[in-house]
């Protein structure tokens, strides 16, 4: 963006309408700047949850002041904030930045099991972590369709042979939703 849009951007983050700056973030994630990068860092404590995800998602390729301040999001009293970060952790960790696995295995424990699934799918790829195999293979059998789909599309990215069994086994599923989401992580298991 260029500079007069991205001062009207950082400008926006500071406006009492939420939904400005939830918009303000998402504008600012190709802007680049440490001035941006340091409004994004600023925004990742505003009282709404939406500014806040949407603040990590302009930072996950921002550099390291942005990842250290994106690692303390997994700590975000917001689920949909933890997924974020644990989405910005795993592209930076795929960049080989010095993200800690030690910060995403609390959120293998997670209230929210699609946070649970996320960072267990996380470690697997980067790690093959035995606990995260353990965690996404509870998931995937987990009473609940919203769970096991969640776990499933966590196992996008993990090319460990242990899980082929497991992503075999969701064509079985009784919901559609889940065979859906167990035949997409085999169709990239496939290309990879």
């Amino acid at each position: 963006p260029d500079r007069s849009a991205m001062g009207v951007a950082i400008r926006a983050l500071r406006d009492h309408d939420p939904g400005v700056r939830r918009v303000a973030a998402y504008l600012l994630r190709d802007a680049g700047s440490s001035e941006a990068t340091g409004a994004l860092v600023g925004a990742l404590r505003d009282d709404d949850a939406e500014v806040r995800a949407n603040a990590v998602r302009s930072l996950a390729g921002a550099g390291d002041q942005a990842a250290r301040a994106v690692l303390l999001r997994l700590s975000d009293p917001d689920p949909g904030v933890r997924l974020a970060a644990l989405d910005a952790v795993a592209t930076a960790e795929r960049r080989g930045s010095d993200a800690v696995p030690d910060a995403i295995r609390p959120l293998l424990r997670d209230d929210d099991p699609r946070v649970s699934a996320r960072a267990s799918g996380v470690l697997v790829a980067r790690t093959g972590d035995g606990e995260a195999l353990s965690t996404l293979e509870a998931l995937v059998t987990d009473a609940d369709k919203e769970v096991r789909a969640a776990a499933f599309r966590a196992l996008r990215g993990v090319a460990s042979p242990p899980l082929f069994d497991v992503v075999r086994a969701g064509f079985d599923d009784p919901s559609p939703a889940v065979r859906g989401d167990a035949a997409r992580v085999l169709d990239w298991i496939n290309a990879d």
